[in-house]
């Protein structure tokens, strides 16, 4: 048996600049650890859950720069960050800190923060 969320209340209120306004219909925020997309024409809810084996989620960032782009930073053993791509509702990338016991004798547990470039039309 599966337990699927259907409505979430509640908004994670330590973490700064965590909502945002996709369109003119959506808001995005972390709320435990899932964000949410809110549709307010529908009064839906869209879950994206944080990854297993991730203590919590620290920061999301949105990009702004045409495409819909989500960043979704975790606390981990080795720090997390998932890109989705908002309008598909699909995983873009993964990125986890780098470990190399050689050169380093510690190991990143969380990124600070992230953000997304304008493209290169060139």
């Amino acid at each position: 048996m599966t337990v699927t969320p259907r409505f979430s209340f509640g908004v994670k209120g330590e973490l700064r600049n965590s909502l945002h306004i996709v369109d003119d219909k959506k808001l995005l925020y972390v709320s435990g650890h899932n964000v949410i997309m809110y549709n307010i024409d529908e009064q839906s809810q869209y879950f994206i859950p944080g990854c297993d084996n991730t203590e919590r989620i620290n920061k999301i960032s949105l990009s702004n720069y045409g495409s819909n782009f989500l960043a979704i930073c975790q606390v981990a053993e080795r720090a997390h960050c998932t890109i989705y791509d908002i309008d598909s509702r699909k995983r873009v990338n993964t990125l986890t800190a780098a470990r190399d016991p050689e050169r380093y004798d510690f190991t990143c547990r969380e990124f600070l923060d992230a953000s997304f470039s304008p493209k290169n039309d060139k």
